[in-house]
């Protein structure tokens, strides 16, 4: 019994994982996430239109309590949901380094 609920939550996560790529890789994303942290006048618009989408997501999908679009040094740029938000150190460390080639 323990070795079939291991393998329901590795597949679980599995999926959770695969819906989040689906939603990173969104155009509302790729437009917006250049301009967030920055000064620029298209920040706060840029912003805007990412927490917007961010809600919509967590709306069309209850198993996420809370979204966080975080930059390449794990700093958060955008959250939303209810509950606490992500521990900086967690947070850092779960998000992947960009690699150049």
């Amino acid at each position: 019994m323990a070795n079939r609920l291991s393998r329901e939550l590795d597949h679980w996560y599995v999926l959770r994982g695969r819906e989040l790529e689906v939603f990173a890789s969104s155009s509302i994303l790729a437009k917006s996430a250049p301009h967030l942290g920055t000064r620029s006048r298209k920040a706060t618009r840029a912003h805007k239109e990412t927490e917007q989408y961010l809600r919509y997501v967590l709306d069309s999908f209850p198993q996420f309590e809370r979204l966080v679009l975080a930059n390449a040094n794990g700093e958060p740029l955008v959250e939303v949901g209810d509950g606490n938000p992500v521990p900086k150190d967690l947070l850092a460390a779960t998000t992947p380094s960009m690699e150049t080639n």
